[in-house]
């Protein structure tokens, strides 16, 4: 995978693309969709976005990281499943048959077939 520039995030999540976005808690990764997202600021880039599912949120509160992984067209069943069930009886990863990578700056994984993964830190949990 590529680097991409971090003043072009906008490019990327201003569209409003439904993406992945990945936590971990532990040793336990989970992947869930994410639809709600807007950019609030460009430099550096802040994204907003409300993350519900129990899971996930669990993690996100406790660790502040997560990674948003922005999958091409060909991901559209695996997002669409990913999103219609609950990572506390299944593994996501395992099941959607997406490769978990080790990112350079948080716990969260990335998603190797995902074309970019933000890696992401909680600023604010203004709700």
């Amino acid at each position: 995978m590529r680097p991409f520039p971090l003043a072009r995030v906008f490019t990327l999540i201003e569209p409003g693309p439904v993406v992945l976005l990945t936590t971990c808690r532990g040793d336990r990764a989970n992947v869930m969709t994410l639809s709600w997202h807007m950019m609030v600021d460009f430099s550096p880039p802040l994204v907003a976005c409300i993350v519900a599912s129990a899971l996930s949120a669990r993690a996100l509160d406790e660790s502040g990281e997560c990674v948003i992984a922005i999958p091409a067209s060909g991901l559209a069943r695996a997002v669409v499943g990913i999103g219609n069930c609950s990572g506390q009886r299944i593994d996501k990863f395992a099941d959607f048959r997406l490769t978990p990578a080790r990112a350079a700056a948080v716990a969260a994984p990335l998603v190797a077939e995902c074309f970019v993964n933000l890696e992401c830190r909680v600023i604010d949990e203004t709700l």
